[in-house]
């Protein structure tokens, strides 16, 4: 199985650089899948640039609609160049996530996602109808789903996040979502404030598929986290 993992991404705080940098180095571990960060950037010559793992794209960062259009420019660039079909799965993760892949990879074997899922499903309600959305920590699409996707991008509402936006797509067309994992396993998890490295090493020994780092005030500290935590699943690989 082959994974295409993007990452959503920005430069413009030094602890999102360093998550960077701990998360390039812990998914080049992974053989069968293949990760680009993306994010905006003002001072390139054209509208897309690859360095290395970095998809550059020509623009300023801003949440709405930024992160929205800067996902769909990801997601269109490997439609345009054909490089999509190389690959089973298409994810849509973040920079304060790590995805333990060593366990999706077998989970995905066993319980393939048809269209669309996660291993973190939440609910919106909009025009009085609750909707299934696939957290943006990990949004999880088949190459069919993908295509449909980017074969009909035209149709995504502009108004909403990308994770909205995208599960009101495929809500519309009637696919259903796909929770990746069964129930009672631990599929995703907000990390706690930690001690010690003992703490650390249940964590990892708890075996997550997704491990999200966001403090309410210290992202700094969240960057210390995701350090430890790939240390412990980095000597499991």
């Amino acid at each position: 199985m082959k994974i295409l993992n993007l990452v959503l991404y920005s430069d413009n705080d030094e602890n999102y650089v360093q998550m960077y940098e701990a998360l390039s180095g812990y998914y080049k571990g992974f053989s069968d899948v293949t990760t680009y960060f993306y994010k905006y950037n003002e001072n390139i010559s054209g509208n897309i640039e690859i360095t290395g793992d970095i998809i550059n794209i020509k623009g300023r960062e801003s949440y709405m609609p930024g992160i929205l259009n800067k996902t769909i420019d990801a997601f269109m660039l490997f439609k345009n160049n054909g490089e999509y079909e190389k690959y089973d799965y298409i994810i849509r993760s973040n920079i304060s996530s790590i995805v333990n892949f060593s366990l999706l990879s077998e989970l995905l074997e066993l319980n393939p996602v048809e269209y669309y899922g996660s291993t973190n499903i939440g609910y919106i309600t909009l025009d009085n109808t609750n909707i299934p959305f696939a957290s943006g920590t990990n949004i999880i699409m088949s190459k069919k789903g993908y295509m449909t996707l980017v074969n009909n991008i035209n149709l995504l509402n502009r108004a909403y996040i990308d994770d909205i936006s995208i599960a009101v797509f495929f809500h519309k067309l009637n696919i259903k979502i796909t929770k990746a994992g069964k129930a009672g396993e631990n599929g995703f998890v907000f990390v706690p404030m930690i001690n010690n490295n003992l703490e650390y090493e249940k964590l990892v020994n708890d075996k997550y598929l997704v491990y999200r780092n966001r403090s309410e005030n210290n992202r700094h500290f969240d960057v210390i986290n995701m350090k430890n935590i790939i240390k412990y699943l980095a000597s499991h690989l």
